[in-house]
C-alpha cells in the first residue's frame, strides 16, 4: 500500500495580468501599441492532490501462475483549469481558475501464465485489464459548467471534460415521407460519455 500527496503550482505569469507589444499604425505611420497578454487571476493557488494505492504481487506453482492487482483512489482539490472568458469582455480568450474537487479511482489486474514449460517449448501467455472512473464532484460556489472545446465541458457530477452533445427532434409534419430542414430542432444537451476510456482490456 502506499499514500502520496503531491502539488502543481501554476504557471509562472497565470496569476498576473501584463500587457504584450503589437503592431500598430498611427495616421498611416508604423507604430507600437500594447494590448492585454493575459487577463490573470490574483487568487489563483496551487492545485493538491491526495492519491492511495493499494496492490498485490503473487506468484503460484512455481512461477507458472502469475497474479498483480492494484487500486488506487485520488482525489484534488483546486485544479487548475482553464475557462474561456466571453469575447466581449474584450479581454484574452481565457483565463486560469482553480476548480472545486475531482476524483479519479479504478483497477489494474494482470494475469501471467505459463500454459507449456518444457526444454524444447515454452508458451506464456498474459491476459490485463483496468477500469478508470473520473468525475467533477465540485465546480466551486456558483461556477457554470466550463466548456472545453465544442463537444467537451466541465460540469458536476459527470467526467471532467466529458463529451456532450445537443438532441436532435424531427418529424414529418406534411406526410411527404421526407425530413426537410424545417421539420428538425435541436434539444437540450445531453452527455454523451467520458473522452477517455473507462475500461480497458
Amino acid at each position: 500500500g502506499a499514500y502520496g500527496a503531491s502539488g502543481q503550482q501554476p504557471g509562472t505569469n497565470d496569476a498576473r495580468q501584463f500587457f504584450v507589444a503589437v503592431a500598430s499604425k498611427k495616421d498611416g505611420t508604423p507604430d507600437v501599441g500594447v494590448e492585454l497578454g493575459n487577463l490573470g487571476n490574483p487568487d489563483l493557488k496551487p492545485e493538491r492532490s491526495r492519491e492511495i494505492e493499494l496492490g498485490l504481487d503473487a506468484s503460484l506453482f512455481e512461477s507458472r501462475l502469475g497474479i498483480e492487482f492494484t487500486f488506487y483512489h485520488k482525489q484534488t482539490r483546486d485544479a487548475l483549469i482553464l475557462r474561456n472568458v466571453d469575447p466581449s469582455a474584450g479581454t484574452t480568450s481565457a483565463q486560469f481558475f482553480n476548480l472545486g474537487k475531482l476524483r479519479n479511482y479504478g483497477f489494474e489486474l494482470a494475469i501471467d501464465t505459463r500454459i507449456i514449460d518444457k526444454p524444447s517449448l515454452t508458451w506464456d501467455l498474459q491476459v490485463s485489464g483496468s477500469t478508470t472512473s473520473n468525475k467533477v464532484l465540485d465546480l466551486g460556489a456558483g461556477v457554470e459548467p466550463i466548456f472545453v472545446g465544442f463537444y467537451q465541458r466541465h460540469v458536476e457530477g459527470y467526467p471532467a471534460g466529458g463529451l456532450w452533445s445537443p438532441t436532435v427532434r424531427y418529424s414529418d409534419a406534411n406526410s411527404d415521407g421526407i425530413i426537410d430542414i424545417g421539420e428538425v430542432s435541436l434539444g437540450p444537451d445531453k452527455f454523451q460519455g467520458s473522452a477517455l476510456p473507462t475500461k480497458e482490456a
